[in-house]
């Protein structure tokens, strides 16, 4: 008799890719339960042919929600530690003092210092239950929807708590506001010009999609005119990728009335990871059902430079 083919063991996730793949090594698994499903219908086995029935054969529904995308990760370099290592950042005491002196004047030393800080580490999990009935009369595919939608809410709780740190970050001068319920030319200059002012120019900035189109309606000053491959893409999405410097990336699950700029992210703070993804099935004989769970990571976030970070809102 063949050894039972588990799908939980066949199908795994690959976080670089963001989808569910079927291991290389498992594709003799695979195989195997295909021939095992042609043996008991009595149709023969071909490889290709069986494998391109199966495809076809599924048939999805169609999704209804907008697939989550992380976000607030562009605000962040990425720092990864194992278990047992301390995940300390250093923190430098700028010496700023000089001193007017003579030509026999001695020279006075001033010493930098360093200061530690261990952010606070969070984790997630979540899990999906699959009744044996479902995949009777959905497929197998069905474990991989679920389990997408799974790693999507936890992408959306990382989201929250990096949003909260990067609010708190921002400096109270550096959070702008325009009014008229729209997103004004004159409001990002603005802002722009203040972050070039104090030497830490924004280079990049999160908002959401549909905020975005309200650039379709920008003007120049008289004189000016708009180069012909912007004004193509400006007809074209409705925003610019790039104004003033700064890169303009959108997202429709974004604020639709909060903008969040930065500069180099390597500038302005870390996410903190600590271990690694890791998930578990198990089965119920007794209520007939699966039980996947995915263990996330511990997370931290930390910024260490504020005035690399600005926000606007929209106001009515």
């Amino acid at each position: 008799m063949a050894d039972i083919v588990k799908l939980a063991e066949v199908i795994t996730f690959d976080p670089k890719q963001d989808v569910y793949v079927v291991a290389a090594d498992q594709m003799a698994a695979v195989d195997q339960m295909l021939r095992e499903i042609a043996y008991e219908t009595q149709a023969g086995y071909d490889l290709q042919e069986t494998h391109a029935l199966l495809a076809q054969n599924i048939v999805e529904p169609i999704r209804q929600t907008v697939p989550y995308v992380e976000m607030y990760g562009m605000f962040f370099a990425g720092r990864s530690y194992g278990d047992l290592e301390d995940p300390s950042i250093p923190i430098e005491d700028i010496p700023t003092v000089a001193f007017e002196t003579h030509r026999d004047g001695r020279v006075m030393f001033v010493r930098a210092n360093y200061r530690w800080t261990r952010p606070e580490f969070t984790t997630y999990d979540t899990g999906i239950e699959v009744q044996w009935d479902d995949l009777r009369f959905s497929g197998w595919n069905h474990v991989a929807r679920q389990m997408r939608y799974a790693t999507e809410a936890l992408a959306r709780m990382r989201d929250a708590d990096a949003l909260a740190v990067l609010t708190a970050a921002i400096p109270a001068g550096q959070a702008d506001e325009v009014s008229g319920g729209v997103l004004t030319r004159a409001s990002v200059k603005a802002l722009l010009k203040e972050a070039n002012t104090i030497g830490f120019p924004m280079t990049q900035c999160l908002l959401n999609s549909g905020t975005a189109t309200d650039m379709a309606e920008w003007t120049l000053p008289t004189g000016q005119q708009m180069p012909e491959a912007e004004q193509r893409t400006l007809l074209q999405n409705l925003f610019l990728a790039n104004y003033g410097g700064c890169d303009f990336y959108t997202n429709p699950h974004a604020s639709t009335t909060v903008l969040y700029f930065s500069g180099p992210k390597e500038n302005t703070g870390w996410h903190l990871t600590r271990g690694g993804l890791k998930t578990a099935s198990d089965v119920d004989i007794k209520n007939k059902a699966d039980y996947h769970a995915i263990y996330d990571q511990d997370h931290g976030w930390y910024v260490g430079n504020g005035y690399n970070l600005r926000s606007l809102t929209i106001t009515a």
